[in-house]
């Protein structure tokens, strides 16, 4: 009668166990050495709402080297998508000028261009499977 328990049990566990398992991500931010502040980076998992909605957030005071990482933990698999802003004034807020175009650096993963406008989920899309995710981003500096 064991025999039979462990087997099950057995079985569910490396399932529920592949299933449910997480990774990270970090994100090598670039920006400029002389800048300070804190950056601001948000996951984003839905297509939809890439812009809008979070399915994770952390932050981290930018280095002097101009080298910042940040890390999200607990990733499960999937599409995912970084959008971030580095806060150089320290207000806590992504400030925008005329037309919604940022004051304060900003990127998104993959460094996609950004000529007419924030990119599309699909530009800035990566994939999080079985080994953790390791990005660079290049924050970009309108002003």
């Amino acid at each position: 009668m064991k025999k039979q328990f462990t087997f099950p049990a057995l079985a569910f566990l490396l399932v529920t166990g592949s299933v449910y398992a997480q990774q990270t991500i970090s994100v090598t931010v670039k920006t400029p050495p002389t800048k300070s502040g804190t950056i601001h980076a948000a996951l984003c998992n839905k297509a939809d709402d890439f812009l809008t909605q979070t399915f994770k957030e952390v932050t981290a005071k930018a280095t002097p080297d101009g080298n910042t990482v940040l890390t999200f933990s607990g990733i499960p698999k999937g599409e995912y998508a970084v959008r971030l802003y580095q806060d150089v004034n320290g207000d806590g807020v992504a400030n925008t000028g005329m037309f919604g175009m940022p004051k304060e650096p900003f990127g998104f993963s993959n460094n996609p261009s950004v000529s007419f406008g924030p990119p599309s989920f699909q530009k800035a899309k990566f994939a999080v499977g079985d080994a953790p995710v390791a990005l660079v981003v290049r924050l970009i500096n309108v002003n």
